[in-house]
């Protein structure tokens, strides 16, 4: 029994650790995936928009969403600049995953014949020298000669970082129509425990539910969506769903509880 109960702590202890990484792990699973998403989303409008130019096209859609990021003020975060972090941050970690994977694939085989070539001296054979750093040296050769494959993916992350700003800035209003939403779904509530009306499980289940799925696929929508010239027509929606879903959850909630 000792060494049973002392499984069972060590694994609860284990489990209490584990879980916040798990947390972390999976946020950022689906934080790339939907990154990769918008890129991939904005680079298909723009090659069915101009397949002859979709970098041309893409960077007119980035100018667009930062004319329409600019007016937007925010006494919790200034959207500008959270785009800005979001965007550098991101395109410093491409970067770094674009050297570390071109070195993998290329300078091992250059360490080979660099080893090759050192053998061939101490045997009186000369040999071109043989550079170190090719992987490097390829990925800044690319970035100097402006490939359309980078440029997309720089500017298509660029998007995502201000659409993300862009649905960051409307929280306040999120949090204003939700609150109000929330205080209307108590005085139901009220109303309903006081003439003994009836609860419903399924309609506050549903709510619950659709409270995230709107957050999720709103956010979603927002970083996919072919423009954002007005950010309104989107997000307005999706703050005027969280607070119907908000206040049927709330209205519905348990009647003795």
């Amino acid at each position: 029994m000792p060494a049973e109960r002392n499984h069972i702590e060590h694994g609860m202890l284990v489990r209490q650790w584990k879980w916040p990484l798990r947390l972390m792990f999976w946020w950022a699973m689906i934080a790339t995936c939907v990154w990769v998403y918008a890129i991939a989303a904005h680079w298909l409008w723009a090659w069915r928009a101009t397949p002859q130019r979709p970098l041309a096209h893409i960077r007119v859609v980035l100018e667009s969403d930062l004319a329409a990021l600019a007016p937007l003020r925010s006494r919790l975060l200034e959207p500008v600049r959270v785009a800005s972090w979001i965007a550098s941050t991101l395109q410093d970690g491409v970067l770094d995953v674009c050297v570390e994977a071109a070195r993998t694939l290329m300078n091992w085989p250059t360490r080979y014949r660099e080893g090759r070539s050192r053998q061939s001296e101490v045997a009186g054979v000369t040999s071109p020298a043989v550079e170190f750093d090719a992987g490097a040296q390829l990925v800044a050769d690319q970035l100097a000669a402006g490939s359309e494959t980078l440029g997309v993916l720089a500017t298509g992350t660029q998007i995502f970082a201000v659409r993300t700003a862009l649905y960051l800035a409307s929280l306040p209003l999120l949090a204003l129509l939700a609150g109000v939403g929330i205080t209307d779904g108590l005085v139901a509530r009220a109303c309903r425990k006081a003439c003994a009306g009836r609860e419903s499980a399924s309609i506050y289940h549903r709510a619950k539910l659709t409270l995230s799925l709107v957050l999720i696929l709103g956010y979603v929508a927002c970083v996919g969506a072919p423009s954002m010239r007005e950010p309104g027509r989107l997000l307005l929606p999706v703050v005027l769903l969280v607070a119907l879903a908000a206040r049927l959850q709330v209205a519905y909630y348990k009647k003795y509880a």
